[in-house]
């Protein structure tokens, strides 16, 4: 009987054992971006790309991160468009997940822009930029 214990005890130790690293590489996982994030309070502005299927966002200090739509965002071009922001990262952003977009005018109601990718540009990526077209 002592073995049968034992045995229990080492196989509970060994599946709580799975469940612990399994619950520890999660984090990691959830950050598809190559581990790249930010949190949502160092964003500081947007720009819309010429054709509305991406807007560029101003990060930090000298961050710029690209986040790409699945279809044109059209109202990002509107005069007086605002955007409107969830989080699901809790207030880490590291994947399209993590950022629900929608834009209003002020007018109506808001409308989404799905998020279908999110990149940190590289300093060379964002040297391509034109000045103008920079958050």
């Amino acid at each position: 009987m002592r073995i049968k214990g034992t045995m229990a005890v080492v196989a509970a130790t060994a599946v709580f054992g799975l469940i612990g690293s399994a619950g520890a590489q999660a984090p990691a996982k959830a950050k598809s971006n190559g581990g790249q994030c930010f949190m949502s309070n160092e964003w500081h502005g947007w720009r819309a790309t010429a054709d509305n299927k991406a807007m560029y966002l101003h990060v930090g200090v000298n961050q710029i991160w690209r986040a790409d739509f699945s279809d044109e965002c059209n109202e990002l071009s509107e005069p007086n468009a605002h955007l409107v922001t969830t989080f699901y990262g809790g207030g880490s952003v590291c994947n399209a997940l993590d950022l629900n977009v929608k834009v209003s005018n002020g007018m109506g109601f808001a409308v989404p822009c799905i998020v279908s990718k999110l990149t940190k540009l590289s300093d060379a990526e964002v040297e391509a930029i034109p000045k103008k077209d920079r958050p």
